[in-house]
């Protein structure tokens, strides 16, 4: 009796895991079943909507807290969006997949609702909705997801584009050059200078220039040439809108010092040392100070002496442009050898001409008969 009993003790906790396994079992299933339903619930609904063209109630849905609504209601919303048609309407779809695109924290639901966006953007043309929208874009070129950075920097050329408000392209200049800056390359996903580039093609505002000139001008020692001949470029396109004696001064040494590196390409582009002497041409033309202009002998007449002709030619033609601008005579005493014997011996015609012209405006005839 003591054993039958003890073992009808010990079978109580035995026959109640028994039971209670298959009752966990069950609830685990039912639960499973149940985010099922509701999964197919929030499927079903979103594409009701989707199907109505219901795009309110979508872009409500870009709030919700669960990242699985949010991101259907993204990909329904890709679209829905064709198939709005009035600007009113469009327009209204701006904040909201600007926000989902750059802040969501489910990487599906910013690429849907970009896709969304750009379909927007690409029919949207009232620069009032879109400058808001380049505002959030150039803050997005600081995330520190790099292909929200990406994405921000391929867009904003395209919202750029559609602005003509001057003194909303001069507030841009500022961080999309410190964004141009911080690229590798031109090749990198995050490369702002597209639509830093379109900002100053549309400005001619001389005081927001000068802000960023010293940057590119430091530039053009970067490690990277693609990133060189992109400075280089904006320095030749914006130069001659820039007036200022001492700032202009400014750029005659690192532009010289860029320029004489050119050689020839196979494929004839122009590199980043030929725009540089195009906007050094520019500078050399109106800039008078004395101080500059000197500080460029040496090594003009070291270009002179070159090996490449790309060089020589480089420094016949700006030693014409400035040389005779200076008063101090005898501060261009280096230049006059390499100018004579580049006149009569260089076997480059372009060279020859230009180092004769050189010659004539700087000192007169008779300097070429010695």
């Amino acid at each position: 009796m003591v054993f039958t009993g003890a073992a009808l003790l010990g079978t109580g906790p035995l026959r109640a895991q028994q039971q209670a396994g298959p009752a966990k079992a069950k609830s685990r299933a039912d639960a499973g079943k149940s985010t099922d339903a509701a999964q197919e619930a929030i499927r079903r609904e979103i594409a009701s909507l989707q199907q109505a063209g219901n795009w309110r109630r979508l872009v409500a849905k870009l709030k919700d807290g669960d990242p699985a609504v949010r991101r259907q209601a993204a990909f329904a919303l890709q679209r829905v969006v064709p198939g709005v048609k009035h600007d009113a309407e469009l327009r209204q779809f701006l904040p909201p997949l600007v926000a989902a695109t750059l802040n969501d924290t489910s990487p599906d639901v910013r690429l849907h609702a970009r896709f969304a966006l750009r379909d927007v953007l690409s029919r949207v043309e009232d620069e009032a909705a879109l400058i808001p929208v380049a505002q959030s874009f150039l803050a997005g070129l600081s995330h520190k997801d790099p292909q929200v950075r990406a994405h921000c920097a391929h867009d904003l050329s395209g919202v750029v584009s559609k602005i003509n408000n001057e003194a909303a392209l001069v507030r841009m200049i500022p961080a999309l050059n410190a964004a141009t800056l911080k690229a590798e390359s031109m090749e990198a996903g995050d490369f702002a200078g597209f639509a830093l580039r379109i900002v100053l093609r549309k400005t001619s505002d001389e005081r927001a220039l000068i802000k960023v000139v010293p940057s590119w001008l430091a530039a053009l020692n970067h490690r990277d040439s693609s990133m060189r001949g992109y400075y280089a470029h904006a320095l030749y396109e914006n130069v001659s809108k820039i007036e200022n004696a001492a700032v202009l001064a400014q750029m005659v040494r690192p532009l010289t010092a860029a320029a004489p590196t050119a050689a020839d390409s196979r494929d004839g582009a122009l590199e980043a040392p030929d725009l540089a002497y195009m906007a050094l041409k520019q500078v050399l033309d109106k800039v008078d100070d004395q101080a500059a202009l000197k500080s460029i002998v040496s090594p003009m007449a070291k270009a002179l002496k070159a090996d490449e002709v790309k060089p020589r030619r480089y420094a016949a033609h700006a030693v014409m442009l400035f040389a005779h601008k200076v008063k101090d005579k005898a501060a261009l005493w280096p230049l006059v050898q390499p100018l004579v014997a580049a006149h009569f011996h260089d076997p480059d015609e372009t060279v020859r001409r230009s180092a004769g012209m050189a010659l004539e405006r700087t000192f007169g005839r008779m300097a070429e008969s010695n």
